[in-house]
């Protein structure tokens, strides 16, 4: 079961490097967007669609920490 596991995280690890190839961009995202967040982008194909939803993300995650104040 733990092999299991394993792979399937070095699976994401993998995609995600395929995915998010830019180094810049992984630092601005990794700053503001959990490890969670970055697992359910990565099954979007479109890589400008997974980057505005990324953006998205980053707002709602403001929003909320702001108080709502972005309403």
């Amino acid at each position: 079961m733990a092999d299991v596991l394993l792979k399937k995280k070095l699976r994401r690890m993998l995609r995600f490097v395929e995915q998010f190839s830019d180094k810049q961009m992984v630092i601005a995202f990794s700053q503001k967007l959990r490890w969670l967040y970055f697992i359910e982008l990565l099954p979007i194909k479109n890589h400008d669609a997974m980057i505005f939803y990324a953006n998205q993300v980053n707002s709602q995650l403001m929003s909320v920490k702001g108080g709502g104040e972005n309403k």
